[in-house]
């Protein structure tokens, strides 16, 4: 048994007539002579987690050929074993003779910790030419930096054509993260091709009791459904960490697996050999309902062998994303966001990803900014009045028809949008360049901004807005397509605050060009009178143009707007209303 080192107190009582001369206890310590092995491996296979560095290789020893200095490989493990495994450089072959920096075969880390003595020991079957054309060196890592414990020197270099033992004392470099590695460089030109190493039966012991195994648990991130966050648990290991190790875990608390996260089959996460950290990893998943912060708690079960370090359990909160009956501001991420508005006047953005965004009851707005890469969206509501807003769009053009449920290109690159019902969106406001917006079956208001914009009511009674005349000037005037003056369908264009409401129903004249000077013999002073609405004429193109004035009478190109209605001709049954 490894014991660690135990006591005898012998204790002596004075005869009749005899005093004690000093103490009257001795005390002997029985030191064990048991050794605890803390790491071993044969190099059957590398399940115990070696990183193996260029040109190292575990498999079955086999005999080299094609050196030009020293011995070559051997053909049979140091054991030997039914699986005849070593550690090597080339095994079966020879090292390259290109100058490079140290090659390295890398244990995984070992707990040294509770060790009196400790020792490492391994066999070795190296050939290798001399520095400066090439070194070898066998290191260990105590915890805070690597140790040299060995390196091969001058002329002639090794030449092992035997396995040969070889052990160290390594009691001064015992730690709680030990590692030991075998290394090679060529450091200078006209190097020997040689076999280079082989290393078998690698093995750490000492005197000291072995390390205590523990696992414990932690959260180490919360999930939210903005960006899909997952929520993670680490679980951290001591002890021996020389071989992989598989916990068993449950999930529990508020949050439902398959509904608001991606749960696990089975409920198994493994250490890797040489690894003191696992994680198990529960994908949100981003959903359109208003839900408070749920919770998944995680507990395992201690393997055997092994103690729970601290709680079995720990707790994750999922974060919601959606909003709730008030008004709320929705932002989502780069990822693919769900976004709920549920109730209120809410203010959704999905910024990239592919999105989901509902804005629910009441009145809705959506931004977007085609300038920047948003994916594809897809919109679903279908009560309130809302809006699609494309006002920070500057460089890029808009084009949507509010009436389509196919999923539609409204910028090149940036953006496409299906929308989940044909009659689900009144509103739009256009960006900055000549967009093309067309409406639906309801009552749609329809702003194109600056730039030269097609505008196109649809049925319904529809709204085309103007905040300011130089949206639509002679240079880029806007043409509204399919306006109705009309019955159930009767459309207006609401003018900035300074233009006197007007129903028009018949024009000035006919100008015989579209240029400033010609408009300006029909649109006189007093057929212009400041701040009102005139309906004109231009010979060659198509309906009715409607001019509104900005404060002096008369038509000016770089101030006056116009506003060409395609298609339609102005009389009293046929009106143009200016609100």
């Amino acid at each position: 048994m490894v014991d660690p080192s135990e006591t005898i107190i012998t204790t002596i009582t004075a005869p009749a007539g005899y005093t004690i001369s000093g103490p009257n206890t001795a005390t002997a310590t029985i030191l064990d002579n048991e050794f605890t092995t803390y790491f071993s491996d044969d190099f059957a296979n590398n399940s115990k987690g070696w990183t193996l560095g260029t040109e190292w290789q575990i498999g079955a020893a086999t005999a080299s050929t094609g050196h030009v200095y020293g011995n070559p490989d051997p053909g049979t493990d140091n054991t030997p074993t039914a699986d005849n495994g070593v550690a090597g450089v080339v095994i079966g072959g020879n090292a390259s003779t290109a100058l490079h920096g140290f090659y390295y075969l890398t244990s995984p880390i070992i707990n040294t910790s509770t060790a009196n003595q400790l020792f490492f020991e391994y066999a070795r079957w190296l050939n290798s030419d001399y520095t400066p054309y090439m070194q070898n060196t066998v290191d260990i890592f105590n915890g805070s930096s690597w140790v040299n414990l060995w390196s091969s020197g001058a002329s002639p270099g090794v030449q092992d054509n035997a396995w040969n033992p070889q052990q160290f004392d390594i009691s001064a470099h015992k730690s709680a993260s030990t590692q030991i590695r075998f290394g090679f460089n060529v450091g200078s030109t006209g190097v020997y091709t040689v076999s280079s190493w082989n290393v078998d039966d690698v093995k750490i012991y000492g005197d000291g009791g072995a390390a205590t195994k523990s696992i414990s648990i932690a959260k180490t991130t919360d999930g939210n459904e903005a960006g899909s966050v997952s929520s993670v648990f680490t679980l951290t290991r001591t002890g021996d960490l020389s071989s992989a190790l598989t916990v068993n875990y449950t999930l529990a608390g508020t949050a439902t697996p398959g509904v608001d996260y991606t749960g696990t089959t089975p409920n198994t996460v493994t250490f890797l050999a040489g690894s003191p950290t696992a994680t198990i990893t529960l994908p949100t998943k981003d959903d359109l309902l208003s839900d408070p912060s749920e919770t998944i708690i995680t507990t395992i079960t201690a393997p055997a062998g092994y103690t729970i370090s601290g709680p079995s359990t720990a707790t994750a909160t999922i974060l919601d994303n959606d909003g709730n009956s008030s008004s709320n501001n929705l932002v989502g991420t780069s990822f693919a966001d769900a976004l709920a508005g549920v109730g209120g006047n809410d203010t959704l953005s999905g910024l990239g990803g592919n999105d989901t965004l509902d804005g629910g009851a009441d009145n809705d707005t959506y931004l977007f900014d085609t300038d920047l890469v948003l994916n594809s969206d897809l919109l679903i509501d279908a009560s309130g009045i809302d809006t699609l807003n494309f006002a920070a769009t500057t460089t890029k053009t808009i084009n949507l028809n509010l009436g389509s449920t196919v999923a539609q290109t409204v910028t090149a690159g940036n953006l496409t949008l299906t929308l989940a019902s044909a009659t689900a969106f009144e509103n739009v406001i256009g960006g900055s360049l000549n967009d093309n917006i067309v409406g639906n079956s309801l009552a749609n208001s329809l702003t194109g901004g600056l730039g030269k914009d097609s505008l196109t009511g649809s049925t319904g009674l529809d709204t085309l807005n103007y905040n300011s005349l130089g949206e639509s000037l002679l240079s880029g005037f806007d043409v509204i397509q399919s306006y109705s003056g009309t019955g159930a369908s009767l459309d207006s264009i609401n003018a900035p605050g300074s233009i006197a409401p007007i129903t028009l129903t018949a024009s000035k004249g006919t100008a015989t060009a579209l240029t400033e000077a010609a408009i300006q013999l029909v649109l006189t002073n007093a057929a212009f009178a400041a701040n009102t609405a005139a309906a004109f004429n231009v010979t060659g193109q198509s309906g009715t143009f409607i001019a509104l004035n900005n404060g002096a009478a008369g038509f000016q190109a770089a101030s006056d707007a116009i506003i060409q209605l395609s298609g339609y001709n102005i009389a009293a049954a046929t009106p143009v209303v200016v609100i």
